[in-house]
């Protein structure tokens, strides 16, 4: 029988933002994936929702603006090459978030604390506070190239 382990937990406030920064990284990746199909006939063959679905966040901005650059209509390009710069510059911060370890801090709260060679900090409120601000200013961009797109 496995033993039952109890594993301590942030407050719900903190989970609850963890939660929205993950979520609104998965919105913006979910956008304009799932705008492909509609796209296709518009966009070279090979790019498509189920081949970027693959790839991490970082990789799908990537591939995004190399595609876009082959993207013959310009309200097109400039929304496939905004959703490719917008989550080549999310993903480090996604990627701090999640690969993040708990423990600690300086008031004895459990937190996750980003811990490289290159950089530690804690994954706190205020930090939390700021990606969630600035994913969502990548979101409202990508957005507005989009609404040029699809006429809304």
């Amino acid at each position: 029988m496995a033993r039952s382990l109890d594993v301590p937990l942030p407050e719900a406030e903190y989970l609850a933002r963890l939660g929205h920064l993950v979520y609104l990284v998965s919105y913006l990746e979910g956008l304009v994936l799932s705008d492909l199909p509609a796209l296709a006939g518009n966009i070279p063959d090979g790019l498509t929702a189920v081949q970027l679905s693959e790839q991490t966040t970082g990789g799908i901005g990537k591939l995004l603006s190399a595609w876009a650059k082959h993207v013959p209509d310009p309200a097109i390009r400039a929304y496939l090459d905004s959703g490719g710069a917008a989550l080549s510059k999310v993903a480090p911060k996604r990627n701090a978030t999640l690969h993040s370890r708990p423990t600690s801090d300086e008031h004895g709260r459990s937190r996750l604390y980003r811990w490289r060679a290159s950089q530690e900090f804690f994954i706190d409120e205020e930090w939390l506070d700021s990606q969630i601000a600035f994913v969502t200013q990548k979101i409202s961009e990508v957005d507005e190239k989009r609404a040029a797109v699809f006429g809304y």
